[in-house]
Protein backbone atom coordinates (compact mmCIF):
# COMPACT_ATOMS: atom_id res chain seq x y z
CA UNK A 1 0.00 0.00 0.00
CA UNK A 2 0.96 3.00 -0.98
CA UNK A 3 2.19 5.96 1.71
CA UNK A 4 -0.67 8.42 0.37
CA UNK A 5 -3.36 5.65 1.14
CA UNK A 6 -1.24 4.84 4.48
CA UNK A 7 -2.23 8.38 5.72
CA UNK A 8 -5.73 7.72 4.56
CA UNK A 9 -6.52 4.91 6.31
CA UNK A 10 -4.50 6.20 9.49
CA UNK A 11 -7.05 9.49 8.96
CA UNK A 12 -10.07 6.65 9.22
CA UNK A 13 -8.84 4.97 12.08
CA UNK A 14 -8.33 7.97 13.59
CA UNK A 15 -11.87 9.30 12.87
CA UNK A 16 -13.12 5.92 14.23
CA UNK A 17 -11.73 6.89 17.68
CA UNK A 18 -12.59 10.81 17.95
CA UNK A 19 -16.18 9.06 17.45
CA UNK A 20 -15.44 7.23 20.93
CA UNK A 21 -14.32 10.37 22.69
CA UNK A 22 -17.72 12.14 21.15
CA UNK A 23 -20.34 9.12 21.69
CA UNK A 24 -18.90 6.45 23.63
CA UNK A 25 -21.98 4.83 24.07
CA UNK A 26 -23.01 5.01 20.12
CA UNK A 27 -19.84 5.58 18.50
CA UNK A 28 -20.41 3.64 14.96
CA UNK A 29 -19.62 5.92 11.83
CA UNK A 30 -20.89 5.14 8.44
CA UNK A 31 -18.39 4.56 5.53
CA UNK A 32 -19.57 7.88 4.20
CA UNK A 33 -19.05 9.55 7.37
CA UNK A 34 -15.63 8.22 7.93
CA UNK A 35 -14.66 8.90 4.62
CA UNK A 36 -15.88 12.15 4.91
CA UNK A 37 -14.08 12.47 7.51
CA UNK A 38 -10.73 11.71 6.48
CA UNK A 39 -11.13 13.81 3.71
CA UNK A 40 -12.36 16.90 5.94
CA UNK A 41 -8.81 16.51 7.84
CA UNK A 42 -6.42 16.35 4.32
CA UNK A 43 -6.63 12.70 2.96
CA UNK A 44 -7.39 12.43 -0.70
CA UNK A 45 -10.46 11.00 -2.16
CA UNK A 46 -9.09 9.10 -4.19
CA UNK A 47 -6.76 7.62 -1.89
CA UNK A 48 -9.77 7.26 0.44
CA UNK A 49 -11.59 5.15 -1.72
CA UNK A 50 -8.71 2.53 -2.46
CA UNK A 51 -7.91 2.15 0.71
CA UNK A 52 -11.05 1.76 1.91
CA UNK A 53 -11.40 -2.30 1.57
CA UNK A 54 -8.45 -2.74 3.48
CA UNK A 55 -9.58 -0.71 6.28
CA UNK A 56 -13.36 -2.20 6.51
CA UNK A 57 -12.00 -5.35 6.18
CA UNK A 58 -12.61 -7.66 9.02
CA UNK A 59 -13.54 -4.40 11.03
CA UNK A 60 -16.40 -4.87 13.73
CA UNK A 61 -19.83 -2.93 13.52
CA UNK A 62 -22.81 -1.89 16.03
CA UNK A 63 -25.82 -2.73 15.49
CA UNK A 64 -27.09 -0.72 13.08
CA UNK A 65 -24.16 -2.18 10.77
CA UNK A 66 -21.60 1.13 11.25
CA UNK A 67 -17.97 0.52 11.92
CA UNK A 68 -16.84 1.55 15.32
CA UNK A 69 -12.97 1.60 16.90
CA UNK A 70 -10.82 -1.26 17.45
CA UNK A 71 -7.92 -2.35 19.60
CA UNK A 72 -5.79 -1.38 16.25
CA UNK A 73 -7.01 2.47 15.78
CA UNK A 74 -5.78 3.63 19.32
CA UNK A 75 -1.50 2.26 18.73
CA UNK A 76 -1.49 1.53 14.67
CA UNK A 77 -3.14 4.43 13.32
CA UNK A 78 0.58 4.45 10.86
CA UNK A 79 1.07 7.94 12.13
CA UNK A 80 4.33 8.09 13.80
CA UNK A 81 2.87 10.97 16.24
CA UNK A 82 0.02 8.66 17.46
CA UNK A 83 1.70 6.10 20.05
CA UNK A 84 -1.38 5.05 21.55
CA UNK A 85 -4.22 6.30 24.30
CA UNK A 86 -1.23 7.27 27.04
CA UNK A 87 -0.68 10.23 24.71
CA UNK A 88 -3.93 11.98 26.03
CA UNK A 89 -3.92 11.49 29.72
CA UNK A 90 -6.42 14.85 29.71
CA UNK A 91 -9.36 12.26 29.09
CA UNK A 92 -7.86 8.87 29.38
CA UNK A 93 -6.85 7.55 33.11
CA UNK A 94 -5.19 4.19 34.06
CA UNK A 95 -6.59 5.12 37.84
CA UNK A 96 -9.70 5.37 36.25
CA UNK A 97 -9.17 1.60 34.20
CA UNK A 98 -8.39 0.25 37.58
CA UNK A 99 -11.40 1.47 39.39
CA UNK A 100 -13.15 -0.15 36.79
CA UNK A 101 -12.11 -3.72 37.23
CA UNK A 102 -12.16 -3.25 40.84
CA UNK A 103 -15.46 -2.64 40.45
CA UNK A 104 -15.94 -5.85 37.63
CA UNK A 105 -14.50 -7.63 40.65
CA UNK A 106 -16.48 -7.12 43.14
CA UNK A 107 -19.81 -7.52 40.59
CA UNK A 108 -18.25 -10.91 39.76
CA UNK A 109 -17.69 -12.29 43.24
CA UNK A 110 -21.93 -11.37 44.04
CA UNK A 111 -22.92 -13.41 41.13
CA UNK A 112 -20.16 -15.11 39.58
CA UNK A 113 -17.67 -14.38 36.47
CA UNK A 114 -19.72 -15.17 33.55
CA UNK A 115 -22.69 -12.49 34.52
CA UNK A 116 -22.74 -9.68 32.35
CA UNK A 117 -23.02 -6.20 34.14
CA UNK A 118 -24.43 -2.75 33.25
CA UNK A 119 -22.98 0.76 33.47
CA UNK A 120 -25.38 1.67 36.23
CA UNK A 121 -24.16 -1.40 38.08
CA UNK A 122 -20.55 0.04 37.80
CA UNK A 123 -21.52 3.07 38.91
CA UNK A 124 -23.77 1.70 41.73
CA UNK A 125 -19.92 -0.02 43.02
CA UNK A 126 -17.67 2.66 42.61
CA UNK A 127 -20.02 5.24 44.20
CA UNK A 128 -19.77 3.16 47.60
CA UNK A 129 -15.58 3.68 47.18
CA UNK A 130 -13.49 7.03 47.22
CA UNK A 131 -13.13 9.36 44.45
CA UNK A 132 -15.73 8.04 42.02
CA UNK A 133 -15.43 8.94 38.20
CA UNK A 134 -18.02 11.04 36.88
CA UNK A 135 -21.00 9.73 34.63
CA UNK A 136 -19.40 10.68 31.55
CA UNK A 137 -15.77 9.86 32.50
CA UNK A 138 -16.89 6.25 33.37
CA UNK A 139 -18.67 5.78 30.20
CA UNK A 140 -15.60 7.42 27.69
CA UNK A 141 -13.36 4.52 29.85
CA UNK A 142 -15.72 1.68 29.52
CA UNK A 143 -16.23 2.37 25.90
CA UNK A 144 -12.22 2.74 25.66
CA UNK A 145 -12.20 -0.67 27.29
CA UNK A 146 -14.23 -1.95 25.03
CA UNK A 147 -12.38 -1.15 22.31
CA UNK A 148 -9.09 -2.45 23.15
CA UNK A 149 -10.33 -5.52 23.93
CA UNK A 150 -10.13 -5.33 27.60
CA UNK A 151 -14.02 -5.92 27.74
CA UNK A 152 -16.77 -7.65 26.32
CA UNK A 153 -20.16 -5.81 25.67
CA UNK A 154 -23.63 -7.56 24.65
CA UNK A 155 -26.95 -7.12 24.65
CA UNK A 156 -26.88 -7.22 28.73
CA UNK A 157 -24.15 -5.12 29.78
CA UNK A 158 -20.00 -5.94 29.79
CA UNK A 159 -17.78 -9.10 30.53
CA UNK A 160 -14.14 -9.07 31.26
CA UNK A 161 -12.61 -11.03 29.01
CA UNK A 162 -11.19 -14.65 30.78
CA UNK A 163 -7.24 -13.34 30.51
CA UNK A 164 -7.28 -9.36 29.79
CA UNK A 165 -4.19 -7.75 29.30
CA UNK A 166 -3.07 -5.19 31.58
CA UNK A 167 -2.74 -2.05 31.62
CA UNK A 168 0.71 -0.12 32.00
CA UNK A 169 1.59 2.84 34.27
CA UNK A 170 0.86 5.62 32.42
CA UNK A 171 3.95 7.67 31.32
CA UNK A 172 4.49 11.41 31.07
CA UNK A 173 2.78 13.48 28.65
CA UNK A 174 4.90 14.61 25.90
CA UNK A 175 4.91 17.87 24.36
CA UNK A 176 1.78 18.32 22.13
CA UNK A 177 1.96 16.47 18.61
CA UNK A 178 0.26 17.24 15.54
CA UNK A 179 -1.84 14.82 15.71
CA UNK A 180 -3.84 16.18 18.46
CA UNK A 181 -4.81 19.29 16.09
CA UNK A 182 -6.15 16.85 13.78
CA UNK A 183 -7.67 14.77 16.32
CA UNK A 184 -9.57 17.92 17.27
CA UNK A 185 -10.74 18.62 13.95
CA UNK A 186 -12.56 14.92 13.57
CA UNK A 187 -14.04 15.29 17.09
CA UNK A 188 -15.70 18.65 15.76
CA UNK A 189 -16.93 16.87 12.11
CA UNK A 190 -18.15 13.56 14.04
CA UNK A 191 -20.39 15.98 16.18
CA UNK A 192 -21.59 17.27 13.64
CA UNK A 193 -21.96 13.93 11.94
CA UNK A 194 -23.61 13.29 14.92
CA UNK A 195 -25.69 16.03 14.96
CA UNK A 196 -27.32 15.85 11.47
CA UNK A 197 -28.58 12.49 12.34
CA UNK A 198 -31.54 14.09 14.09
CA UNK A 199 -30.10 15.56 17.45
CA UNK A 200 -27.16 15.53 19.85
CA UNK A 201 -28.58 12.82 22.27
CA UNK A 202 -27.79 9.54 21.37
CA UNK A 203 -30.06 7.58 18.98
CA UNK A 204 -29.76 4.16 20.59
CA UNK A 205 -30.79 5.95 24.29
CA UNK A 206 -34.24 5.36 25.21
CA UNK A 207 -36.68 8.06 27.01
CA UNK A 208 -36.53 5.70 30.03
CA UNK A 209 -32.37 6.00 29.98
CA UNK A 210 -32.25 9.75 29.44
CA UNK A 211 -34.80 10.13 32.39
CA UNK A 212 -31.80 9.05 34.64
CA UNK A 213 -29.51 12.15 33.21
CA UNK A 214 -32.01 14.50 33.75
CA UNK A 215 -32.71 13.34 37.69
CA UNK A 216 -28.54 13.64 37.61
CA UNK A 217 -28.75 17.66 36.11
CA UNK A 218 -31.26 18.55 38.76
CA UNK A 219 -29.24 17.14 41.65
CA UNK A 220 -31.14 13.75 42.64
CA UNK A 221 -28.00 11.74 41.97
CA UNK A 222 -29.60 9.11 44.53
CA UNK A 223 -33.13 8.88 42.83
CA UNK A 224 -30.65 8.97 39.50
CA UNK A 225 -29.25 5.71 41.08
CA UNK A 226 -32.57 3.94 42.04
CA UNK A 227 -33.62 4.79 38.45
CA UNK A 228 -31.04 3.53 36.49
CA UNK A 229 -31.22 0.06 39.05
CA UNK A 230 -34.80 -0.32 38.49
CA UNK A 231 -34.36 -0.04 34.68
CA UNK A 232 -31.50 -2.64 34.64
CA UNK A 233 -33.81 -4.82 36.57
CA UNK A 234 -36.85 -4.42 34.41
CA UNK A 235 -34.46 -4.70 30.72
CA UNK A 236 -33.93 -8.26 32.46
CA UNK A 237 -37.31 -9.24 32.81
CA UNK A 238 -38.67 -11.49 30.45
CA UNK A 239 -42.72 -10.36 29.73
CA UNK A 240 -43.38 -13.55 28.64
CA UNK A 241 -42.37 -15.52 31.97
CA UNK A 242 -42.66 -12.49 34.40
CA UNK A 243 -45.45 -10.10 33.01
CA UNK A 244 -46.55 -9.20 36.55
CA UNK A 245 -43.00 -8.04 37.79
CA UNK A 246 -42.60 -6.01 34.62
CA UNK A 247 -46.08 -4.38 34.90
CA UNK A 248 -45.59 -3.61 38.51
CA UNK A 249 -42.28 -2.11 37.96
CA UNK A 250 -43.36 -0.10 35.11
CA UNK A 251 -46.23 1.46 36.85
CA UNK A 252 -44.05 2.05 39.82
CA UNK A 253 -41.42 3.75 37.49
CA UNK A 254 -44.12 6.18 35.89
CA UNK A 255 -44.98 6.83 39.02
CA UNK A 256 -41.71 7.96 40.45
CA UNK A 257 -41.44 9.69 36.84
CA UNK A 258 -44.22 12.05 37.99
CA UNK A 259 -43.05 12.94 41.74
CA UNK A 260 -39.39 13.93 40.11
CA UNK A 261 -41.15 16.48 38.03
CA UNK A 262 -43.68 17.73 40.62
CA UNK A 263 -41.15 20.33 41.77
CA UNK A 264 -40.36 21.91 38.92
CA UNK A 265 -44.01 21.90 37.97
CA UNK A 266 -45.34 23.35 40.62
CA UNK A 267 -42.47 25.84 40.68
CA UNK A 268 -43.61 26.99 36.82
CA UNK A 269 -47.02 27.03 37.93
CA UNK A 270 -48.44 24.45 35.63
CA UNK A 271 -49.04 21.71 38.35
CA UNK A 272 -51.61 23.29 41.09
CA UNK A 273 -53.79 20.74 42.02
CA UNK A 274 -54.97 21.00 45.92
CA UNK A 275 -53.25 17.45 47.11
CA UNK A 276 -50.16 18.57 46.35
CA UNK A 277 -49.66 21.55 48.56
CA UNK A 278 -52.36 20.31 51.19
CA UNK A 279 -50.42 16.04 51.18
CA UNK A 280 -46.83 15.49 51.96
CA UNK A 281 -45.19 13.60 48.81
CA UNK A 282 -45.27 10.22 50.27
CA UNK A 283 -49.01 10.35 50.36
CA UNK A 284 -49.76 11.53 47.06
CA UNK A 285 -50.66 8.60 45.03
CA UNK A 286 -50.18 7.27 41.22
CA UNK A 287 -53.99 8.13 40.39
CA UNK A 288 -54.28 11.89 41.23
CA UNK A 289 -50.66 12.68 39.46
CA UNK A 290 -52.26 10.80 36.40
CA UNK A 291 -55.12 13.44 36.71
CA UNK A 292 -52.80 16.28 36.89
CA UNK A 293 -50.44 15.71 34.42
CA UNK A 294 -53.47 14.93 31.95
CA UNK A 295 -55.13 18.74 33.37
CA UNK A 296 -51.83 20.54 32.72
CA UNK A 297 -51.40 18.95 29.16
CA UNK A 298 -48.08 16.80 30.55
CA UNK A 299 -50.03 13.88 28.62
CA UNK A 300 -52.25 14.11 25.99
CA UNK A 301 -56.19 11.95 26.04
CA UNK A 302 -53.92 9.08 24.48
CA UNK A 303 -51.14 9.18 27.36
CA UNK A 304 -53.22 9.83 30.00
CA UNK A 305 -55.10 6.43 28.91
CA UNK A 306 -51.75 4.42 28.79
CA UNK A 307 -50.82 6.15 32.39
CA UNK A 308 -54.18 4.57 33.58
CA UNK A 309 -53.59 1.18 32.44
CA UNK A 310 -49.93 1.18 33.77
CA UNK A 311 -51.65 2.47 36.71
CA UNK A 312 -54.21 -0.40 36.70
CA UNK A 313 -51.78 -3.17 36.21
CA UNK A 314 -50.05 -1.96 39.52
CA UNK A 315 -52.65 -1.95 41.34
CA UNK A 316 -52.69 -5.82 41.23
CA UNK A 317 -50.27 -6.11 43.87
CA UNK A 318 -53.08 -4.88 46.26
CA UNK A 319 -54.95 -8.07 45.67
CA UNK A 320 -57.79 -6.87 48.19
CA UNK A 321 -59.24 -4.38 45.70
CA UNK A 322 -60.09 -7.72 44.27
CA UNK A 323 -61.92 -8.46 47.35
CA UNK A 324 -66.04 -9.24 47.62
CA UNK A 325 -67.82 -8.98 50.64
CA UNK A 326 -68.13 -12.71 51.93
CA UNK A 327 -66.11 -13.87 48.91
CA UNK A 328 -62.51 -15.07 48.66
CA UNK A 329 -60.69 -12.13 46.17
CA UNK A 330 -60.27 -12.79 42.80
CA UNK A 331 -57.66 -10.44 41.25
CA UNK A 332 -57.01 -10.30 37.06
CA UNK A 333 -53.61 -12.31 36.19
CA UNK A 334 -51.50 -10.89 33.53
CA UNK A 335 -50.72 -11.87 30.25
CA UNK A 336 -46.92 -11.19 28.15
CA UNK A 337 -48.88 -8.98 25.73
CA UNK A 338 -49.71 -6.64 28.37
CA UNK A 339 -46.53 -6.51 29.88
CA UNK A 340 -44.75 -5.90 26.56
CA UNK A 341 -47.35 -3.00 25.97
CA UNK A 342 -46.37 -1.85 29.27
CA UNK A 343 -43.20 -1.65 28.54
CA UNK A 344 -43.48 0.74 25.96
CA UNK A 345 -45.72 2.55 27.20
CA UNK A 346 -43.61 3.57 30.15
CA UNK A 347 -40.76 4.60 27.28
CA UNK A 348 -43.10 6.68 25.59
CA UNK A 349 -44.84 8.35 28.51
CA UNK A 350 -41.46 9.29 29.97
CA UNK A 351 -40.85 10.79 26.35
CA UNK A 352 -43.66 12.82 27.06
CA UNK A 353 -42.76 13.95 30.52
CA UNK A 354 -39.35 14.79 28.98
CA UNK A 355 -40.84 16.75 25.87
CA UNK A 356 -43.22 18.75 27.94
CA UNK A 357 -41.85 22.22 27.92
CA UNK A 358 -41.23 22.58 31.35
CA UNK A 359 -39.55 19.81 32.10
CA UNK A 360 -37.41 20.54 28.58
CA UNK A 361 -36.25 23.78 29.83
CA UNK A 362 -34.34 21.75 33.18
CA UNK A 363 -33.61 18.72 31.26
Amino acid sequence: MRSVENEAVAMMQLALVAAVLERPLDPGLTEDEIRSAAEHVGAGPGAVREAWFDFAKGRPTDDHGRLIADQGDWSGTGMPMLSGIYRYPDWFSVRVTEQIVDALRVLARERGSKTSVTLPEIRAVLDNGSNPPSRETLELHVAVMVSLRRLRSGPHGYLSPPHPLPFHAQPQRDDPHPDEATLAKLRDFVRGAFAKRGGNASPSASASERFALYLEKQGWSAMARWWELSLVELNRLDPAQQPTSVCLLCGAMLEAALVAIANAARAKGEWNQKFLKDEPPEKWKLGKLIGQASAAGTFNANQTAHATTLQDHRNRIHVGKYAQPNQAPNPPYLEAHEAKRARIDLDDLVAAILDWKPVAEDA
